[in-house]
């Protein structure tokens, strides 16, 4: 679900990204929502290998976790492919 977003430029940051917008071919409604969604992602993926971060901290100061792994043991990577052989990468799979 897409919701309506206003976004207040100056007329200077506005003209600036209508030349870049009319230079690309696009409109500048285009322009600034590709912007915005890629910095949107970024942010996404870069919140994700944050707390994935935390978690493996964590994980290597617990001992109960210590003892999980020493038990069972760490992931098998070949599991985690896909048909074609490229390895699964969680952060792209889950989206924002």
């Amino acid at each position: 679900m897409t919701k309506e977003l206003t976004i207040r430029l100056s007329k200077t940051l506005r003209e600036a990204l209508e030349w870049k917008a009319q230079s690309l071919g696009v409109t500048l409604d285009t322009l600034v929502t590709k912007v915005v969604n890629q910095a949107a992602e970024d942010t996404f993926r870069e919140r994700v290998r944050t707390e994935v971060a935390k978690l493996a901290e964590h994980l290597a100061s617990s001992p109960e976790a210590r003892e999980f792994f020493e038990f069972w043991g760490t992931p098998d990577w070949d599991m985690l492919q896909d048909d074609g052989g490229a390895i699964y990468d969680c952060t792209r799979a889950i989206t924002p």
